[in-house]
C-alpha cells in the first residue's frame, strides 16, 4: 500500500510532499506524486512539472528513508477519472490533495471529487503561507506540534492515528526515550475536548472523556502512546468553535488535524469561520489545517458504486436545473389558497364519481389533485436534509389529507347515493401490487418533474398515483358506516405515501441531488427518516402480500370434488361440464363460477345442488355462478 500525494498547483506541492514523505517514512510505505498537467508544453504545466520535482527532491533530502517518485498525469476530458485511475493503478491507502482557496458553492473542483470519490483514505490539506522548517523547533509555529479536536467519533479517531504517524517522524532518536516517558513535558499530539460549562466538575468529565477517545483510536493510554506521547487537553466553552480557537491561541502548532464523514463537513473545516481565524492568527503563516476522511466502508463503496452507475448512465441536472427544481418544488408544497382549492375541489370531483361509480370522473379528480407535489418535497427534503421544506411539505400533506377527508365524510352523509359501489370497493381492499404502483408513480413523478421537457407526462403519473379517490373512500365508506372498506381505503392512501416519497427520492438522487450544506443538525434526520419509511414500507408489505395472496385464485377444484359436479350436470341429457373456476372469497362465503355445454337452459335446481356440493367439501358457504353455453348438433340430410 502506497501514499499519493495529487498536484495541480504549484505552491502546494512543497508542503504536500514535505507531508507524504513523513508519512511514507512512518508507514514505510511508497510515495507516489501524480503532477496534473493540463498541456503537454504549457508554461503553467512546466512550472508544475518543476515544483513537484523539487518538493521531492527536497522530501528525500530531509527524509532519506523515503522513496518518492513523480509521475505526470495528463487529465484529457475527463480528469476525475483519470486521476481515480491513477490512484488505483498505485494501490493507494492515503491519498493528499491540496486545498489553496474556497470551491464556490455548486461547483465541483477536481480535488472535491476526488475527496468525495476515492476509495482508499484522504487527506485535503490547507497550507500555510509560509511552511516552517520541520527541524525547527523553536518559536511560535513549529510544524512538530499537531492539534487534533476530537469529539470521540469515528472520523476523529482517525485523524489522531494520523497525527501519530506523522509526529513521530519529529521524534529524535537521542529524544525517543524521554518522549516514552508519561512525564514528557514537550508532546507533539494534543488531542482536544470541548466540555460545556457545566459546573466545577466539567474539567474532570472533559479528561476522563477524552482519555477515552484517545484509548479508542489508539488502544492504549495516552501516556503510552509514544513515542511520542498525546496529551490531552481540555477546554470549557459552551460553543465548540470557540474551544478550538482558545486552545490554538494557548500554544503554537504547525498543523490543526480534524476529521471529516464528507465534503462538506470538510469544506467548513478548512474554509469555515474557525479555520479563517486560525489562519490570521499565525502571523508567521506556519500554520496548516488538514481534514482527514477515512476510507469509506463496505456500504459506502456499495452506496459509491450504485453513485456511479447513475452518474455513468442518468443525465444529471446541471447546477441550474438543480436551482431551478428546488424552487418550483418549494413554492409548490406550500399549504396556501391555491393549494386549499384545488384539494377540495378534486376531492369534490372524485366523490361524486365514486357515488355515481363513474371511473372517467374519478380520473378527472386524480389530474386536479394537488398532492403530488409535496409528496416529491418530501422526497428531495429526504435527499437534501432540508428540513425547512420537509416541514413545509408534511404539512400541506396532512391539511390536505384531513381536509379532504372531511370533505368525503361530510358529503357521504348528506348526499344520497347507492351505496358501496364497485368505485369505491375497489379502493377499499389494497394489496401488494398497489404498493408497486405508488413506488413506480414517485420515480415517473420526481424524475418528469426534474426535466421540464417531460412534464407532459405528469398528468399520466397524477392518474396512476391516484392519491385523492382513496381519501374520499374512507371519508364516504365511513359515512355509511362500512369501517372495513373505510380503514382498507385509508391504508392504501398510506402506502401511496410512503411508497411515493422513497420512489421520489430515489429518482432525484439519481438525476444528481445531493445533500444540503446545512451542517449536522440539518442532516442528522435524514437516514433515520429513510431507514424509518423503509421500515414501514417493508411492514405494510406483509399484510399486502397476503391480501394479495386471498385475492388470488389459489385453491384449484379437487378432482373428485370436479367429478362430483360433472355427474350432477350431465344428469340431464346432453349437458357437459366444460370448466370450474378456482374458489375466490367474497365476505364469509365462496364463489365458484361453472360453465356449463348443454343444448337447453339448466334445470331450476341444478345450482343450488352445485353449492351444496361444494360447501359439505369445503366446510363454508359456497355460491355458484352458473353459465350455460348453448350447443346444438346439426346433421346434414344426404
Amino acid at each position: 500500500m502506497s501514499i499519493t500525494v495529487l498536484v495541480d498547483v504549484a505552491t502546494e506541492a512543497a508542503p504536500l510532499v514535505a507531508i507524504a514523505a513523513r508519512l511514507g517514512v512512518a508507514r514505510q510505505a511508497t510515495i507516489h506524486v501524480l503532477v496534473v498537467v493540463p498541456g503537454e508544453k504549457s508554461a503553467a504545466g512546466q512550472r508544475l512539472a518543476t515544483a513537484a520535482d523539487e518538493a521531492a527532491a527536497a522530501a528525500q533530502s530531509s527524509n532519506p528513508q523515503a522513496q518518492v517518485l513523480v509521475h505526470t498525469v495528463r487529465p484529457g476530458e475527463a480528469p476525475v477519472d483519470a486521476a481515480l485511475a491513477a490512484v488505483q493503478e498505485h494501490n493507494t491507502a492515503l491519498l493528499i490533495l491540496g486545498k489553496h482557496q474556497a470551491p464556490r458553492p455548486g461547483d465541483e473542483t477536481l480535488d472535491a471529487a476526488l475527496f468525495r470519490r476515492a476509495r482508499c483514505a484522504v487527506l485535503a490539506v490547507r497550507p500555510g503561507t509560509h511552511t516552517p522548517d520541520p527541524t525547527d523547533t523553536q518559536g511560535p509555529g513549529t510544524a512538530h506540534r499537531i492539534l487534533v479536536p476530537t469529539a470521540g467519533g469515528p472520523h476523529a479517531a482517525e485523524a489522531l492515528k494520523l497525527a501519530v504517524q506523522l509526529a513521530r517522524t519529529y521524534v529524535s532518536p537521542d529524544t525517543a526515550g524521554a518522549n516514552d516517558a508519561p512525564g514528557t513535558t514537550d508532546p507533539v499530539v494534543d488531542a482536544l475536548y470541548v466540555e460545556p460549562e457545566l459546573g466545577p466538575e466539567a474539567r474532570e468529565v472533559g479528561l476522563r472523556r477524552i482519555h477515552k477517545s484517545i484509548r479508542s483510536a489508539l488502544g492504549v493510554k495516552a501516556e503510552h502512546a509514544g513515542p511520542p506521547p498525546v496529551r490531552p487537553v481540555v477546554e470549557i466553552a459552551d460553543d465548540y468553535r470557540a474551544g478550538i480557537l482558545r486552545a490554538a491561541e494557548n500554544s503554537s502548532y504547525g498543523l490543526v488535524l480534524m476529521g471529516a464523514p464528507d465534503r462538506h463537513h470538510a469544506r467548513r473545516a478548512l474554509f469555515g469561520a474557525v479555520p479563517d481565524k486560525l489562519m490570521k492568527a499565525c502571523a508567521e503563516g506556519g500554520l496548516s489545517i488538514g481534514v482527514v476522511r477515512p476510507a469509506p466502508a463496505l456500504s459506502e463503496h456499495a452506496a459509491h458504486a450504485v453513485r456511479g452507475f447513475f452518474e455513468r448512465f442518468v443525465p444529471q441536472l446541471t447546477r441550474d436545473d438543480r436551482i431551478d427544481l428546488v424552487e418550483r418544488i418549494q413554492g409548490a408544497s406550500r399549504w396556501d389558497v391555491d393549494f386549499v382549492a384545488l384539494i377540495s375541489l378534486s376531492t369534490v370531483i372524485a366523490t361524486f364519481g365514486l357515488m355515481q361509480n363513474s371511473a372517467a370522473v374519478v380520473i378527472g379528480a386524480m389530474l386536479v389533485a394537488p398532492l403530488m407535489t409535496p409528496l416529491i418535497g418530501c422526497g428531495l427534503a429526504l435527499v437534501q436534509g432540508n428540513a425547512h421544506l420537509v416541514r413545509h411539505a408534511v404539512k400541506a400533506v396532512v391539511l390536505g389529507f384531513l381536509l379532504a377527508f372531511g370533505i368525503g365524510l361530510l358529503m357521504g352523509l348528506v348526499i344520497p347515493h347507492a351505496g358501496a359501489t364497485p368505485q369505491l370497493l375497489a379502493r377499499g381492499a389494497p394489496n401488494l401490487l398497489d404498493l408497486g404502483v405508488a413506488f413506480a408513480s414517485g420515480l415517473a413523478a420526481a424524475y418528469a418533474t426534474a426535466r421540464p421537457n417531460l412534464s407532459g407526462a405528469l398528468p399520466g403519473v397524477a392518474i396512476a398515483a391516484a392519491l385523492v379517490p382513496p381519501i374520499s373512500t374512507a371519508g364516504v365508506s365511513l359515512a355509511q358506516g362500512n369501517v372495513d372498506t373505510g380503514l382498507g381505503a385509508a391504508t392504501l392512501f398510506g402506502v401511496n405515501i410512503v411508497a411515493i416519497v422513497l420512489g421520489a427520492a430515489l429518482a432525484l438522487w439519481a438525476v444528481g441531488m445531493e445533500p444540503a450544506d446545512t451542517g449536522r443538525k440539518g442532516k442528522a434526520w435524514r437516514r433515520p427518516a429513510a431507514a424509518g419509511l423503509t421500515a414501514i414500507t417493508l411492514i405494510l408489505a406483509i399484510p399486502l402480500s397476503m391480501w394479495l395472496y386471498t385475492s388470488l385464485p389459489h385453491r384449484p377444484v379437487p378432482a373428485a370434488v370436479h367429478d362430483a359436479l360433472a355427474r350432477w350436470v350431465q344428469a340431464q341429457q346432453g349437458a357437459t361440464l366444460a370448466d370450474v373456476s378456482p374458489p375466490t372469497p367474497d365476505g364469509d362465503a365462496l364463489v365458484f363460477e361453472l360453465t356449463r355445454e348443454a343444448a337447453a337452459p339448466p334445470g331450476p335446481r341444478l345450482s343450488a345442488a352445485l353449492a351444496r356440493e361444494l360447501t359439505a367439501h369445503y366446510g363454508q358457504p359456497c355460491r355458484v355462478r352458473l353459465i350455460t353455453r348453448l350447443v346444438s348438433e346439426v346433421q346434414a340430410s344426404p
